[in-house]
């Protein structure tokens, strides 16, 4: 029994040592180093979250080219912040590329922080601008932002992957997640159509979330005077329509006046979106999907109870598919007075409810709101309905009767 105590009490002893050991090599977020340097199986260890949380990336904004691109730093403190010590590192792909150390600027609610490229023409007198060297162009790559610990404040994009997702567009910061989150998260940004800097020096641009979900409206002075089509070809205007015949839930018949510009009876694919199939009857090899006929309903009631509907074609764009449809976004109200700002985009709608897939053949960057395009808006809450796991993203279709 002795010994055995004696055994037991090494063990323990050897326990605690390994344990102190562990704790003093963890000390400041660092692992202890390792034996194998440098092996892939032995990676750097990130720096540790920062506690700062009110100064953030608030917006990439990219031009007509990569050269026009300018990033802004924001703070929602209406007190002075310095920036001493803070810094800025840029990457290309994996590797650091250019770092920036701040030394007396000074950050405020009023007083924003651009770093802009040396060709970049912008020019406000209210923030602090800093011209990046020659060879790096920021909005490329991954950047972040660390305090004067080296600790992470805040990050764009992700280490090692171009950011493919601005092109065509700036990323600008909702109003709602105006904090630094430490990490990137692409819902906390929306994409605006390019070349627009008004947003730039402006943490108090009406870009919120509430907005955002209430998706697109109807722009008559931006569309009002464009037809629907000219012959063959997609105009970006709207035209009223009537129901010939319902289908599932991304394709219905339309009737098209001559106003329209292209007259007739006509199936209408909608924009951006791809429901699941329906069955198509015994003598076809299309067969229902989960959710297929929830999407048909979801469809097909909204255009029942519909006062007024509006298919508007996407200018530049094709006006019909292989198929010969015709593609639209098909707008509706139950408004009987038929005022133009309660028309809601069903294509948007339909996206929102989780019920068909985003469809990105094509990134359809002409028609906007708000100077958010139409396809972001589609793409923001498709995003949300795949993280939430609604209907297709992750529910069990109850009324499916084939899983």
């Amino acid at each position: 029994m002795k010994i055995r105590s004696q055994i037991k009490n090494i063990l323990l002893l050897n326990i605690c040592f390994l344990t102190l050991v562990g704790c003093a090599s963890s000390e400041g977020g660092k692992n202890p180093p390792s034996q194998n340097e440098g092996e892939d199986n032995n990676p750097p260890v990130e720096s540790p979250n920062s506690e700062v949380t009110n100064v953030f990336f608030s917006e990439l904004y990219v031009g007509e080219s990569v050269n026009d691109a300018i990033l802004e730093i924001g703070t929602t403190s209406k007190e002075p912040i310095s920036l001493r010590g803070y810094k800025v590192n840029f990457y290309g792909g994996k590797n650091l590329a250019y770092s920036y150390t701040f030394e007396d600027e000074i950050i405020s609610k009023d007083k924003l922080v651009l770093f802009v490229n040396q060709e970049s023409e912008f020019i406000d007198e209210t923030s602090t601008i800093i011209k990046l060297e020659d060879n790096y162009v920021c909005g490329r790559y991954y950047v972040e932002l660390l305090d004067q610990n080296d600790k992470y404040i805040d990050k764009m994009g992700m280490k090692g992957f171009n950011l493919e997702y601005i092109d065509e567009g700036s990323l600008v910061r909702l109003k709602e997640y105006q904090i630094a989150t430490h990490e990137y998260e692409k819902l906390n940004f929306i994409k605006v159509r390019l070349g627009v800097k008004d947003y730039l020096g402006n943490l108090n641009a009406p870009l919120t979330l509430e907005t955002l979900l209430t998706g697109p409206r109807l722009d008559e002075s931006t569309y009002g005077d464009l037809l629907f089509a000219s012959g063959s070809d997609a105009m970006g205007g709207y035209t009223e329509v009537t129901v010939s015949s319902l289908g599932d839930g991304d394709t219905t018949y339309f009737n098209y006046s001559e106003s329209s510009g292209h007259p007739g009876r006509y199936s209408t694919r909608y924009l951006l979106i791809d429901t699941p199939e329906v069955d198509h009857g015994p003598n076809s090899s299309i067969k229902e999907e989960p959710w297929g006929n929830a999407a048909k309903k979801f469809n097909n009631d909204v255009l029942k109870k519909a006062t007024s509907i509006i298919v508007q074609s996407n200018a530049s764009y094709a006006l019909k598919e292989t198929y010969g449809r015709l593609l639209g976004y098909v707008w509706y109200t139950v408004d009987p007075n038929k005022s133009l700002e309660s028309y809601r985009l069903l294509n948007f709608e339909l996206t929102k409810a989780g019920l068909c897939e985003f469809s990105q053949y094509d990134t359809y960057v002409t028609m906007y709101f708000n100077d958010i395009y139409y396809y972001n808006y589609l793409e923001y809450v498709y995003q949300i309905a795949k993280r939430d796991k609604i209907k297709i993203h992750g529910e069990v279709d109850p009324d499916y009767q084939k899983w």
